[in-house]
């Protein structure tokens, strides 16, 4: 363990965070940058955790609580937003999976984890902030001869981005702790939720902080370990990424019509009356990340029968994700989610890319619930693979807090 950890320690790099935008330092930076005294900071987030405990005893609308107040309220409760923090996680994915042209199935897992720790510097237009994390990200088939994604990617990475947008305050620091504090008391009144929705004073309230585009920028420079599952193939990799994500918050938006992967989704929330209108959402909008590496193969016999010195060489890459609701239905929510992987040699010399060695492309889709089962398709390769494999594959997902 001792020497691992060693091993793990002298792959020091950058990268980008992140699959998801955290609307709770933008809420945090708006009320920071509000130029209040720390005083009537306390009072208000005092104000506002007391009406988040009233509004949560008439959640009977879902879709109310989950993307207004989850988000105004509830998560505005930490108000020191220039600490470090940790960001963990550990999911498995425990599956059956089966590829197109073989009668041979396999069970095994996938896993991903994830330590992060960061740090937020709010500025008036932005957020800046510095974090390091360490990742691993793989594929584990309990016969190995049949794992269709023998791949393993582990990195620890130093990450740079800076966040636009977000909530935005719409008055002067002094007039929004004072319209608060007199609408806060009227909106506890309220003991129905639409007759709370459809108050002057909630459309009021809701104006104070303004859910404008978010925007995430990251550059990061990375260093990793990839292998196959028994490590009898690896190589280095060292390099930059730049990543680049946009939410927006509001329906209707010129964003949210421009997210056309979220279309079909859009027709199956509406026919499950997961939402009152049809409407596709900003929310869900593709994040893009872009980088070039430099790889160091050290032990690929296929590579080594057409490159006999394993010359180290430069590689861009490409990765795109997409996760958006299908529906709420029987107790269970529905996410679809989609990714592609694209790395290509730059300069690859002639034998290379003849023996097809020279660019790699994956896309995998999956439906998942928020109870754990899931379902997926793959199609592509990745480095370490010899050929192009279609995989289909059923389980169920853990994930460790």
């Amino acid at each position: 363990m001792k020497y691992l950890i060693i091993a793990f320690s002298l792959l020091l790099s950058i990268s980008v965070f992140s699959q998801t935008n955290n609307l709770k330092t933008d809420i945090d930076s708006a009320i920071f940058n509000s130029g209040l005294d720390s005083t009537l900071v306390n009072e208000l987030l005092t104000k506002n955790t007391q009406l988040f405990e009233r509004i949560d005893s008439l959640k009977d609308d879902p879709d109310f609580y989950d993307k207004t107040w989850n988000k105004l309220v509830k998560e505005i409760s930490d108000s020191d937003s220039t600490i470090g923090y940790w960001l963990n996680s550990l999911n498995i994915d425990f599956k059956t999976f089966q590829s197109e042209d073989s009668t041979s199935a396999s069970l095994g897992l996938s896993y991903n984890f994830s330590i992060e720790r960061g740090k937020l510097y709010p500025k008036e237009f932005g957020k800046n902030g510095i974090s390091c994390a360490f990742s691993s990200v793989g594929n584990i088939a309990f016969d190995k001869k049949v794992n269709p994604t023998d791949f393993i990617d582990t990195k620890l990475s130093f990450k740079l981005y800076q966040a636009r947008g977000g909530v935005q305050l719409s008055l002067k620091p002094d007039t929004v702790h004072q319209r608060t504090l007199k609408l806060l008391p009227v909106l506890m009144s309220h003991s129905d939720i639409i007759e709370l929705k459809e108050s002057k004073e909630w459309k009021e309230f809701t104006n104070i902080f303004k859910l404008d585009n978010s925007f995430l920028y990251s550059l990061s420079l990375n260093g990793g370990f990839e292998s196959n599952q028994d490590f009898s193939k690896y190589q280095y990799a060292f390099g930059s990424t730049f990543s680049f994500s946009v939410k927006s918050w509001e329906k209707g938006t010129w964003l949210s019509r421009l997210n056309i992967l979220d279309y079909p989704f859009a027709l199956t929330r509406r026919l499950t009356k997961t939402d009152d209108e049809l409407s596709s959402t900003g929310i869900s909008l593709p994040i893009i990340s872009t980088g070039i590496d430099y790889v160091i193969p050290e032990n690929d016999t296929l590579r080594e029968e057409f490159d006999n010195n394993l010359n180290p060489y430069f590689r861009y890459r490409l990765e795109i994700g997409f996760r958006t609701l299908v529906a709420k239905a029987v107790k269970q929510i529905i996410y679809f989610n989609a990714a592609f992987k694209y790395y290509n040699e730059i300069g690859a010399s002639s034998t290379i890319k003849e023996a097809s060695l020279s660019n790699y492309s994956y896309f995998t889709s999956s439906l998942t619930s928020d109870k754990g089962f899931f379902i997926s398709y793959s199609y592509g390769r990745l480095p370490f693979d010899k050929q192009d494999n279609a995989v289909y594959q059923i389980g169920f997902n853990y994930k460790f807090k």
